[in-house]
């Protein structure tokens, strides 16, 4: 995407360089970090536009023609069914390696933060987008972490595809679980797929089939980040 300035200093937006403006390129978003993987299995890569028209702010899948839109940035997201241990076949997951590289810095803060377990975050961080940094899932929930808008509301996250807030705002989540349910860490689990209520209501993990999936997976992911490289 160009952003072109004609004589009269008025801005427009296009795909190419058009005749008689001065056309540059628009900032992209910065890339992933190293070993940070780009894409998911089975997931739709995407994008929307965010930009202001007379200072008001929207969101759309196309740019309004003959229309000078100001802020212009460019949202690329990767849409999923549902987070990655809760949709791949047995055969997919089998052939999963662990990823002790991915975000490296930012789980290892998070964990001292919040004393939770580097290998359980990172577990979670696989089972939910396999650290995809920009998954959008179709109940909503957004980021490394996967955290629904009212999660990332509640513990502070401004932009949820953003990975050391996606991860440090999970990280937070966990532990507020981990310390609600003592002694019953696959109960904390359970609640970060189904959420709190729905392990209070069944006092223990929810007979959803997905979260049972969920909270197996896991913990062999568990097991697996917990095992010597």
């Amino acid at each position: 995407m160009l952003r072109c300035v004609a004589y009269d200093g008025s801005t427009r937006y296009a795909t190419k360089q058009v005749p008689g403006l001065t056309c540059t390129p628009l900032s992209q978003p910065s890339q992933p970090p190293v070993h940070a993987p780009e894409s998911i299995a089975g997931g739709q890569r995407g994008e929307i536009y965010s930009f202001d028209i007379d200072g008001v702010h929207r969101f759309a899948t196309s740019l309004p023609p003959g229309v000078a839109v100001q802020n212009l940035r460019v949202i690329r997201y990767t849409f999923i069914e549902t987070c990655f241990a809760c949709g791949a076949s047995d055969s997919e997951f089998r052939r999963l390696r662990v990823n002790r590289e991915a975000y490296a810095p930012e789980i290892h803060a998070a964990a001292q933060e919040f004393g939770v377990e580097e290998a359980l975050i990172r577990s979670i961080a696989h089972a939910e987008s396999a650290f995809v940094p920009d998954v959008i899932s179709r109940a909503g929930a957004q980021g490394v972490m996967q955290l629904m808008p009212d999660t990332a509301q509640r513990f502070g996250v401004t932009n949820t595809l953003n990975p050391a807030q996606s991860i440090r705002g999970g990280t937070q989540y966990l532990a507020w679980l981990i310390h609600r349910y003592p002694g019953h860490l696959d109960y904390a689990v359970a609640a970060y797929n189904a959420g709190e209520g729905a392990v209070d209501r069944y006092q223990g993990i929810p007979p959803f089939p997905e979260t049972q999936r969920y909270v197996r997976r896991v913990e062999q992911l568990l097991a697996a980040y917990r095992g010597q490289p």
